[in-house]
């Protein structure tokens, strides 16, 4: 649930539209960098402040209970006379009903990201009330980098910001070099400083001249940084270690990045499309999406959205994991895509155009053999193919063992739901076959949208 505060609240009023705007934004930054859980919103007016010499401003992030299934935050402040006390309770999404319904601890990392989502707003809110409308747009802009910045310099003890490099990145985001995209890797090792008698910024200085922003690409080589930011060395990304699987997740251009961070501690790159990643020992992290950082462990939640009475769990939870990448994959490839793991077999013709699904006597000549070809489960198929069969028009459809029952198919859903107020033929499509399964709507702008049971479920 969304922090807002509605338009008739004395404390709007107190506080303005612009500071409101920005306390909305950031607390709300929880469910954006933590997608997978979701807040709870409880505020109060809690009488005169008594003593004068209190901070305007307390907050106060702890375990609810020693289970560790949900977590509290509190930010107290003070307004003219009057006390106001802002309560969250922090849980992780699961699904409302059957298989797969119990609810899930919070582990520490998520805990910290909570807090420093808190203590950031905490913080900002004593100065801001000096801002102009400008600067308080400015804040917000800049506030999820902010945290990220700041999880990730207490987390590993960094001698310098992250943020100056996503802001660099930014910077270099929409420049060319010899007519191509400028792309950018830097990987971080979290465990070595470098002690350099002359000391150059990085990126700032660096980034002064061209040659130097297109010396590292992020696909093939990085920056290798020491733990106080310097430069010391290059990595060819190509060579960095074995290959980053099993319980790592990033999309498949940045696999470089992601092997190497497995090996040093901690990568970023900028994408040809202007995204910012990082990724931390081996996996997708963080990404910056149109102001946006996103969380990349959701898989706890698509296995348990996923499954079935009569079906391994673990079964189940390898057919997710290539179908997650891929999705992955098409987002950064902004190629769009539609994933339906389909709940009943026997429900196919309810959902899928007659002639568009393997084995339909419909078939022509040409697609039939290409069935035969991708009579693979997509637990082995490679997962570049995966992300081209998903780029055709149309969806690729699944059953929970991982065939392939369709793919480039016009999905008719016998069941609509909810469609008239959506946009897009890939969305209604998805919010008709989440009747019958779990949907996948990668759009074409790089948003990932779960769909269950004719509801928008996440996105990411």
């Amino acid at each position: 649930m969304k922090f807002s505060l509605r338009e008739t609240t004395r404390l709007r009023k107190e506080l303005g539209p612009d500071v409101c705007r920005f306390l909305e934004y950031g607390l709300n930054g929880i469910e954006r960098i933590l997608p997978h859980v979701e807040v709870s919103w409880l505020y109060t007016k809690n009488g005169d402040w008594r003593y004068s010499t209190e901070p305007p401003i307390r907050r106060k992030v702890v375990w609810a209970s020693k289970q560790r299934r949900k977590v509290n935050v509190t930010l107290e402040f003070r307004v003219g006379k009057d006390r106001y006390e802002i309560k969250g309770a922090v849980v992780r999404k699961s699904i409302p009903e059957g298989v797969g319904s119990v609810e899930r601890t919070i582990d520490d990392r998520e805990r910290k990201i909570c807090d420093t989502v808190v203590r950031t707003v905490s913080s900002l809110l004593v100065e801001i009330a000096t801002l102009d409308e400008e600067s308080i747009t400015g804040l917000i802009a800049g506030f999820d980098e902010r945290v990220v910045s700041e999880v990730l310099l207490r987390r590993y003890n960094l001698g310098f910001s992250p943020g100056r490099i996503f802001g660099a990145l930014h910077r270099l985001a929409g420049q060319t070099y010899e007519n191509r995209p400028l792309t950018f890797g830097a990987i971080i090792a979290t465990d070595r400083i470098w002690a350099l008698d002359t000391r150059v910024d990085f990126p700032d200085q660096y980034f002064e001249r061209k040659k130097y922003r297109a010396l590292s690409d992020g696909y093939y080589t990085g920056y290798l940084l020491s733990l106080d930011g310097q430069v010391f060395g290059f990595v060819d990304l190509r060579a960095t270690g074995p290959r980053a699987s099993g319980t790592h997740f990033f999309p498949e251009w940045c696999q470089g990045l992601a092997r190497a961070s497995k090996r040093y501690g901690i990568g970023i790159g900028l994408t040809r499309n202007g995204d910012i990643v990082i990724v931390e020992r081996g996996s997708l992290r963080f990404t910056h999406r149109f102001g946006q950082w996103n969380h990349a462990h959701l898989l706890d939640l698509l296995h348990a959205t996923a499954r079935g009475q009569r079906v391994d769990p673990k079964e189940v939870a390898g057919v997710v994991r290539p179908i997650y990448r891929a999705s992955l994959d098409a987002a950064f490839r902004r190629s769009g895509a539609l994933f339906i793991i389909l709940g009943n077999v026997r429900k196919k013709p309810d959902i899928v155009r007659q002639g568009d699904a393997i084995g339909d006597t419909a078939r022509s000549v040409l697609d039939s053999a290409l069935d035969v070809a991708l009579d693979t489960p997509v637990q082995l198929l490679p997962r570049s193919v995966l992300v081209e069969l998903a780029s055709l028009d149309g969806a690729v459809v699944i059953d929970k063992k991982g065939r392939i029952l369709a793919y480039g198919a016009v999905l008719s859903p016998t069941k609509k739901g909810r469609t008239r107020t959506a946009e897009g033929s890939r969305t209604k499509a998805a919010i008709g076959a989440s009747h019958y399964g779990m949907a996948i709507k990668v759009s074409s702008d790089g948003d990932i949208t779960v769909y269950s049971k004719g509801r928008e479920f996440i996105t990411i």
